[in-house]
């Protein structure tokens, strides 16, 4: 489970330090490296189903080789097989498994929505302080004009001296 955890973190950073398209909202990933990131999650997720299945097993047979209830209270009919038995808790897995990949790309899809809404208020600011600075210079250019045309009598002063 650790490294499931580890794959998604090491994912969702791959994604955050990927390169923004300025203006656009989106980035630009290097599609073998996320895949490479998909292909562990899909090999994590095979092995932890065999794993609950072997784990399953294990807990179902007590040292006679007789059935017996795991520990999440699966009761084993005693007309069931064992095999019956692991299929379903195969199929389980596998549920389980889904709901895992499910959540990850939940997950995924959560922070990359939170990085666009991210990236478009930063690009709104931009905007914003593009304005501030075209402004900035009208004004100096405006005052730079008024100075240009007016006579200052301050600055005669200061000359005449």
């Amino acid at each position: 489970m650790h490294e499931l955890l580890g794959v998604i973190d090491a994912l969702e950073a791959a994604i955050s330090d990927s390169k923004r398209i300025p203006l656009t909202g989106k980035i630009a990933v290097d599609e073998g490296h996320i895949l490479a990131y998909v292909d562990k999650l899909r090999f994590l997720a095979k092995n932890m189903e065999k794993s609950a299945a072997r784990d399953a097993v294990d807990q179902t047979k007590r040292d006679d080789g007789q059935p017996t209830i795991n520990a999440q209270d699966t009761q084993i009919k005693t007309h069931e097989s064992p095999e019956s038995f692991i299929e379903n808790l195969i199929v389980e897995a596998k549920q389980n498994a889904f709901s895992i990949k499910s959540g990850a790309n939940e997950y995924a899809d959560n922070v990359l929505a939170k990085l666009q809404l991210l990236v478009t208020k930063m690009q709104k600011n931009l905007i914003r302080l593009e304005r501030n600075i075209d402004e900035g210079r009208s004004m100096i250019e405006e005052k730079q004009k008024h100075y240009l045309t007016e006579e200052d009598p301050e600055t005669d002063e200061i000359i005449q001296s």
